[in-house]
C-alpha cells in the first residue's frame, strides 16, 4: 500500500450562515449569507476568508434555480 499526500482542499471547510431570504414574486427570490473558509481542519483550523454571496434564483420548469451569484469577500 502506497502513502499519498492528502490532495489539495481535503482539509479545508467552507461553512455558508446565516441565511436570509427574500421572495420577491413567484417567479424571483434573492438569498443574502455569509461566509467562513478555514483551512488546516485536521489539526488547529485558521481562518482563512470571509465574505457573503448575494444570490438571485429563478423559479423554472417547477424548480428554483441559482440565476446570479455575487460574492463579496471581507
Amino acid at each position: 500500500m502506497t502513502s499519498r499526500a492528502p490532495s489539495r482542499g481535503t482539509r479545508t471547510r467552507h461553512v455558508p450562515d446565516c441565511i436570509s431570504i427574500d421572495i420577491r414574486s413567484e417567479t424571483e427570490a434573492c438569498a443574502t449569507s455569509t461566509w467562513a473558509f478555514y483551512t488546516d481542519t485536521d489539526s488547529t483550523p485558521k481562518l482563512d476568508g470571509i465574505g457573503r454571496y448575494v444570490d438571485t434564483f429563478r423559479f423554472e420548469s417547477g424548480r428554483w434555480k441559482l440565476a446570479r451569484r455575487k460574492i463579496f469577500r471581507g
